[in-house]
């Protein structure tokens, strides 16, 4: 599952004690080439994830000079 070989409706199938019925729907070739792009986007987020955090970090930094107090409580980054 971890290197994308079998889908987590598959796992579920292997490791349950329960009677699932698996349905093969897609095209092999579209398939393989979804994902190679899933592949691609995987890595392009690895890249910049830590970019993103340092932006969301020194935003959140920010916000006290440049956010009205009333509008605070709108701050949908805050976790």
């Amino acid at each position: 599952m971890s290197k994308g070989k079998m889908s987590a409706g598959e796992f579920y199938s292997i490791t349950s004690n329960k009677n699932i019925a698996l349905y093969g729907i897609e095209n092999k070739d579209l398939y393989k080439a979804n994902v190679e792009e899933f592949k691609k986007i995987y890595e392009v987020n690895q890249a910049v994830s830590k970019d993103i955090q340092g932006l969301l970090k020194t935003l959140n930094a920010l916000e006290d000079k440049v956010t009205q107090k009333s509008l605070k409580p709108l701050n949908l980054t805050q976790s």
